[in-house]
């Protein structure tokens, strides 16, 4: 067997490439009216979830985090984070993954963090 002359990326640069691509793409999004609109319609899934509380807590009722499934598969991408006591996204993280490989967090430029949020913001995250 002939040996590979390309040293394979590490699963870093992979996930930093594969975050700035897709980036790209949705900054291309949200600056077009017609397909900013389609933007709720072109994920898997949004999904929400709430800390920790002993029962009976009003604060239960507060959802705390959520998730945008952007693909799935070898590789699957997500946008992660936070939200505010109004269900709305008060920041985001680029994640990536593949086979065998756990969800990695990109390493984003403050650009790229704020076309992700904004991107986020195009979702419902309430009741």
């Amino acid at each position: 067997m002939a040996k590979s002359t390309e040293k394979e990326k590490d699963f870093q640069t992979v996930t930093n490439e594969y975050a700035k691509h897709s980036i790209a793409r949705m900054r291309e999004e949200l600056d077009d009216e017609e397909e900013r609109e389609r933007i709720p319609e072109s994920v898997l899934s949004v999904e929400v979830r709430s800390d920790w509380h002993t029962p009976g807590d009003p604060a239960a009722a507060n959802l705390a985090e959520y998730r945008i499934l952007l693909g799935t598969g070898g590789p699957a991408a997500q946008i992660v984070g936070e939200l505010d006591e109004y269900r709305q996204p008060t920041n985001a993280k680029y994640q990536y993954q593949d086979w065998f490989k756990p969800w990695t967090d990109a390493q984003l430029t403050d650009e790229e963090e704020k076309t992700l949020l904004e991107y986020a913001n195009q979702f419902y995250f309430g009741e």
